[in-house]
C-alpha cells in the first residue's frame, strides 16, 4: 500500500514538473513573438492583430484554467494523502496503544510470576528449615538413644555381675547361716546337757564342798557358751540386714532397666515418626521444585511471546517512518520548485513595462471568469480590467505582453503564496507528526530495551541456577548441617543474589540477634537487663543483671550484634567467657574483641537462650537463679526444665518490649522445641508451627512476623522482638547504677560503702591488667576466681 502511494506521488510530481516546463516554453514563445519587428506587425491589419491577441488571450485563459484545475486536483490529492496519513497515524496510534496495554499486562504478569516465584521460594525455604529441624531432632534423638543404649547395656552388665556376685554372697551367707544355726542348736543342746549334768552333780554333791572349783569351771563354761550364742545371733542379724539391702538394690536396678526400656521404646517411636515426617517433607520439597520449574518455563514462554510482539510492532513502525520521510522529501522538493517559479515570475513582472495596452484594443476582449472574479474580489493586489481600460489611452499595440502580465499577475500574486502557505503548514504538520511518531518510537524502543534487559537478567539468573544447581545444593546442605551458619551466609547470599536487607535478615535468622541496631537483653524471670558492673569501660569487668534504664546512662545496658560478637555501646568491648575455657560455671566478663581464637566471644540467640556458638549446650545464666540486683551472669549448662534464669528476651532500643516471651515474638516458650513446632516454641517471629517467618510469607514480606516483615518491630501483639505490643518492657525509668541502692553508705546495694563489689577489695579484680590468651588470664594469674 505504501509503495503504491509513493509511486503515485512521484508520477504526480513528474507531471507537475512537465506542465511547468510547458508553460515556460509557451512563455518563451510569446516573448519571441512579441519581439518581432514592429514593421511586420504594422503590415497586418488591426483586425488580424485583434484576432491574434484574442487567440493568445484565449489560449492563456485556457492554460490558466488548466493550471487551476491541476492545482485543485493536486490540492484534492494532497488532502486525500493527508487524510490517508491521518488514518494511518490513528491506526498506528491505536496499535501503539494496544501494544502499551499488552506491555502493561505483560509487566503485570511478570510481577505476578515474580511474586509467585518468591512465595514458592519462601515455601521451599520453610520446608528446608523444617527438614533441617527434623534432621537436627533426628540426630539429637539418635545420639540420645545411642547414649541411653550404651547406658542400658552398661547397667545390664553391671546388673548381671551384681546378680552373680550377690547370689554367690547370698549362698555363702545362707550356708554360713545354716552352719551357725547348727552350731547354735548343738551349743543349746550341749548347754542343756551341761545344765542337767551340773544340776545332777550339784544335787549329788551338795554336801561336798571340795567340788566348788568344778562348779565354777562349769559356770564359766556356761557363760562362754552364752557369749558365743549372743555373738552368733548378732552376726545372723547383720547378715539378714545385708540381704535386705541387696534385695532393695536389686529391685532398684530392675526398675531402672524397665524405665530405660520404656524410654528406648519411646525413642524408637519418635524416630519412626520423624522419618515419616522427613519423607513427607522431601516429597513436598520435590513438588515445590517441580512447580518452580514449571513457572520458570511459563515465564520463558511469555518472554519469547513478548519479544515477538515487540519485533512485530517495530517492523510495523518502520514502513510508516519511511512513508513519512518520503512525504517530507516530496514536500520539500515541491516547495523548492514553487519558490523557483515564484522567483522567475517576480523577475518577469519586474522586467515588463508597467503601462497598460490601449483601450480600444482591450475593450473588445471578452471578460473572462477570472477577470470577473478579480473585479469582484476586493483583495486583489493589481487593478482590475475596467481600470486598465480607463487608464490606457496612449499605449501602442506592441504591449500585449504587458497586458498578459497584468492579467496573470493577480493569479500569481494571489494563489501561489496561498498555496505556499498551505504547503508550509502541511509540511509543518507533517514534521510535527513525524517528530511525535519519532518520540513514540523512541519511547517504545526504550521500553523495549528495559523489558529486554529485565528478561535477559531473568534468563541469565535462570541459566545460573540451572548451571549451579549441584553446587547450590551442596552449599545449602552444608549450610543446613553446619552449626556455624553465619559463616556460610555471605556465600549463600552471593549464590542467591540477595540484597543487603535480605542478607542481614538471613544473618539475623542464623545468629538470632537483630542486626544493625542496639538492644537490651532482658531476663524473663525478673525483667532485669544484662549490664556491666559499675558501668566500667575496662577489660575484664564483670557482667551482671540490673533493672532496665531508659535515661542517658543506659548505654552500658545496650548491646549490638556484629558477626556473633555482642558489643557494648558504652565501652565498645564484647561479652567474653573468662579464661577461654568452655566450662560450666565460668564467669562472664567484657573484654577486647579478638580477631582469632574468638570462640569464647561469639554468641547466638535461639528459643530464649543466649548460647555460645562454639558449644550451644552452654548458655548465659544468672548465678543461683537470684533475682537480686547485681547478681552475676555466668556460663552454665542448658536446662530443659526450671530454666527461668536462663531465658532472655530481646528488646531494641526505643521499643516497649515484647509479650514476655523468650524468642522474637513467639506465643509461648518451650525449652526443648525447635524453630516453631506445634505452637509450643515458635521460631524467630512466627506464631504457629512455621519456620523463620510466618505460615504464608518469608522474611521481607507482608505476612505475619518474621525478620524484616510487618511483625518486626510493629504493633502486632505476638510479633517480633522489640515492638510496641500489649506487654510493655520490664525495666523502670529510675533504676541504674546512679541510684540510692548502689554503692552508697547505709544502703543495701551490693558493694555498699566501698566501691569494690561482691565483697572484694577495690584492687582485686578477676585477673591482671594485661591478660593474654582467649580473653581471660587463665594461666597467668590465679586470682581470677574468688
Amino acid at each position: 500500500m505504501s509503495e503504491n502511494n509513493n509511486t503515485a506521488d512521484r508520477a504526480r510530481a513528474v507531471r507537475a514538473e512537465k506542465q511547468v516546463e510547458r508553460l515556460e516554453r509557451e512563455l518563451e514563445l510569446i516573448k519571441s513573438r512579441l519581439k518581432k519587428p514592429n514593421g511586420a506587425a504594422g503590415s497586418n491589419s488591426p483586425n488580424m492583430m485583434m484576432r491574434e491577441s484574442d487567440k493568445v488571450n484565449f489560449q492563456l485563459q485556457e492554460q490558466v484554467k488548466d493550471l487551476k484545475y491541476q492545482l485543485k486536483h493536486q490540492t484534492a490529492e494532497h488532502s486525500k494523502l493527508q487524510e490517508t496519513l491521518s488514518t494511518k497515524t490513528n491506526e498506528y496510534e491505536d496499535k501503539l496503544k494496544r501494544m502499551r496495554e499488552i506491555f502493561g499486562q505483560a509487566s503485570k504478569n511478570i510481577d505476578n510470576y515474580r511474586a509467585s516465584i518468591a512465595s514458592k521460594d519462601v515455601e521451599i525455604g520453610k520446608l528446608k528449615l523444617e527438614l533441617e529441624e527434623c534432621q537436627q531432632r533426628e540426630q539429637s534423638y539418635k545420639s540420645t538413644s545411642e547414649s541411653q543404649q550404651l547406658t542400658i547395656e552398661k547397667l545390664n552388665t553391671e546388673l548381671t555381675s551384681a546378680k552373680t556376685f550377690y547370689g554367690s554372697e547370698i549362698k555363702q551367707l545362707e550356708a554360713k547361716n545354716r552352719q551357725i544355726s547348727v552350731q547354735l542348736e548343738q551349743t543349746k543342746s550341749n548347754y542343756e546337757q551341761y545344765k542337767k549334768r551340773a544340776h545332777i552333780l550339784l544335787e549329788k554333791n551338795k554336801e561336798k564342798q571340795s567340788d566348788t572349783s568344778r562348779v565354777n569351771q562349769l559356770q564359766d563354761l556356761v557363760e562362754q557358751l552364752q557369749h558365743q550364742k549372743s555373738s552368733y545371733e548378732h552376726e545372723q542379724h547383720e547378715k539378714a540386714e545385708q540381704q535386705l539391702l541387696l534385695e532393695h538394690d536389686l529391685r532398684k536396678a530392675i526398675d531402672r532397666i524397665n524405665e530405660l526400656e520404656s524410654m528406648q521404646h519411646i525413642l524408637a517411636k519418635n524416630e519412626t515418626s520423624f522419618s515419616t515426617e522427613k519423607s513427607a517433607l522431601e516429597t513436598k520439597l520435590g513438588a515445590m521444585t517441580k512447580q518452580f520449574h514449571q513457572a520458570s518455563q511459563q515465564l520463558t514462554a511469555l518472554q519469547t511471546k513478548y519479544d515477538e510482539q515487540i519485533n512485530l510492532s517495530t517492523n510495523s513502525l518502520e514502513p510508516l517512518k519511511l512513508r513519512l520521510q518520503e512525504l517530507q522529501e516530496t514536500n520539500d522538493s515541491l516547495y523548492q520548485q514553487i519558490l523557483i517559479k515564484d522567483n522567475e515570475i517576480e523577475k518577469l513582472i519586474i522586467s515588463t513595462p508597467t503601462s497598460p495596452p490601449p483601450a480600444d484594443e482591450i475593450a473588445e476582449l471578452p471578460p473572462t471568469p477570472q477577470q470577473n472574479s478579480h473585479q469582484q474580489s476586493p483583495s486583489a493586489t493589481t487593478p482590475p480590467l475596467a481600470q486598465q481600460q480607463a487608464s490606457s489611452q496612449a499605449q501602442p499595440v506592441s504591449d500585449v505582453y504587458v497586458s498578459m502580465s497584468s492579467l496573470l499577475s493577480p493569479l500569481v500574486s494571489r494563489q501561489i503564496p496561498d498555496e505556499r502557505i498551505g504547503l508550509e503548514k502541511q509540511v509543518q504538520r507533517l514534521s510535527e507528526m513525524l517528530h511525535e511518531s519519532q518520540d513514540k518510537i523512541t519511547a517504545l524502543q526504550t521500553q523495549e530495551k528495559v523489558l529486554k534487559d529485565e528478561l535477559r537478567k531473568m534468563d541469565a539468573f535462570e541459566k545460573r541456577q540451572d548451571m549451579n544447581v549441584e553446587y547450590l545444593k551442596n552449599v545449602l546442605v552444608k549450610f543446613l548441617m553446619s552449626e556455624n551458619k553465619q559463616t556460610m551466609v555471605p556465600i549463600l547470599a552471593k549464590l542467591l543474589c540477595l540484597d543487603e536487607t535480605e542478607t542481614n535478615s538471613l544473618m539475623e535468622n542464623c545468629i538470632g540477634f537483630p542486626q544493625g541496631q542496639y538492644f537490651y537483653i532482658k531476663s524473663k524471670e525478673n525483667g532485669s537487663c544484662i549490664d556491666v558492673y559499675m558501668g566500667e569501660t575496662t577489660s575484664d569487668s564483670n557482667i551482671i543483671i540490673w533493672p532496665q534504664k531508659t535515661g542517658e546512662d543506659k548505654d552500658n545496658q545496650l548491646w549490638k550484634a556484629d558477626n556473633g560478637f555482642l558489643v557494648n555501646k558504652k565501652s565498645g568491648l564484647v561479652i567474653d567467657i573468662r579464661g577461654g575455657d568452655l566450662q560450666s560455671d565460668s564467669q562472664i566478663v567484657q573484654y577486647e574483641r579478638k580477631t582469632t581464637m574468638a570462640h569464647n566471644q561469639r554468641w547466638g540467640f535461639r528459643d530464649g537462650y543466649v548460647y555460645c556458638l562454639a558449644d550451644p549446650r552452654l548458655v548465659l545464666d544468672i548465678r543461683g537463679g537470684s533475682n537480686k540486683d547485681g547478681a552475676k551472669v555466668i556460663l552454665y549448662n542448658r536446662k530443659d526444665t526450671d530454666n527461668a534464669n536462663q531465658q532472655w528476651t530481646i528488646q531494641t532500643d526505643g521499643s516497649t518490649g515484647q509479650s514476655a516471651v523468650p524468642t522474637y515474638g513467639n506465643t509461648s516458650s518451650s525449652a526443648t522445641s525447635g524453630y516453631g513446632q506445634e505452637n509450643k516454641s515458635s521460631g524467630y517471629g512466627n506464631t504457629a508451627s512455621s519456620g523463620y517467618g510466618n505460615t504464608s510469607s518469608g522474611y521481607g514480606q507482608s505476612g505475619q512476623s518474621g525478620y524484616g516483615q510487618s511483625g518486626h518491630g510493629q504493633s502486632n501483639p505476638a510479633s517480633s522482638y522489640g515492638h510496641a505490643n500489649t506487654s510493655s518492657g520490664y525495666g523502670n525509668t529510675s533504676s541504674g547504677y546512679g541510684q540510692t541502692s548502689y554503692g552508697q553508705s547505709g544502703q543495701p546495694g551490693y558493694g555498699q560503702s566501698n566501691t569494690s563489689g561482691y565483697g572484694q577489695q577495690t584492687s582485686s579484680g578477676y585477673g591482671h591488667l594485661n591478660p593474654t590468651g582467649y580473653g581471660a588470664p587463665d594461666d597467668e594469674n590465679p586470682r581470677y576466681r574468688n
